[in-house]
């Protein structure tokens, strides 16, 4: 998960972490490793949603505790 952040913060932009993601998710359809659900862009795209949505949640659960 680190490593994803890094590179989130190294890109600089949403934009070129998903063309990053997306051509990761081809790679492991092409390997026969991975199944996606849609396309390779909507699937990376979904999945960059849930994990920041997953950071945000837990920033705020940080602070709550923090606070308390």
């Amino acid at each position: 998960m680190k490593d994803l952040y890094h590179f989130m913060i190294t890109c600089g932009n949403f934009r070129s972490l998903s063309e990053w993601l997306t051509s990761v998710l081809e790679r492991g359809v092409q390997h026969g490793q991975l199944q996606l659900t849609s396309t390779s862009r909507a699937d990376a795209e979904a999945l960059m949603a849930a994990v920041h949505g997953t950071m945000l949640s837990a920033r705020m659960a940080i602070r709550r505790y923090s606070a308390s």
